[in-house]
């Protein structure tokens, strides 16, 4: 029973760290990327604007 309840904390601490690992990789790659997504909607905005076009690509009346 004692080494049951021993690899049950041993596998819940792993999975935590696990889960840590993984947030801080998706936040680091959200902050990274916003901004690169941020400024290709603002080309993709102006582009659609000089054309006339709606951000999907269809000609606005």
């Amino acid at each position: 029973m004692k080494t049951k309840n021993i690899l049950l904390h041993i596998f819940t601490s792993r999975l935590i760290l696990i889960q840590d690992y993984i947030h801080n990789t998706i936040l680091t790659f959200d902050i990274a990327y916003y901004k690169h997504f941020e400024l290709f909607y603002y080309f993709l905005t102006q582009y659609c604007s000089t054309y006339g076009l709606d951000e999907l690509g269809w000609r606005s009346e």
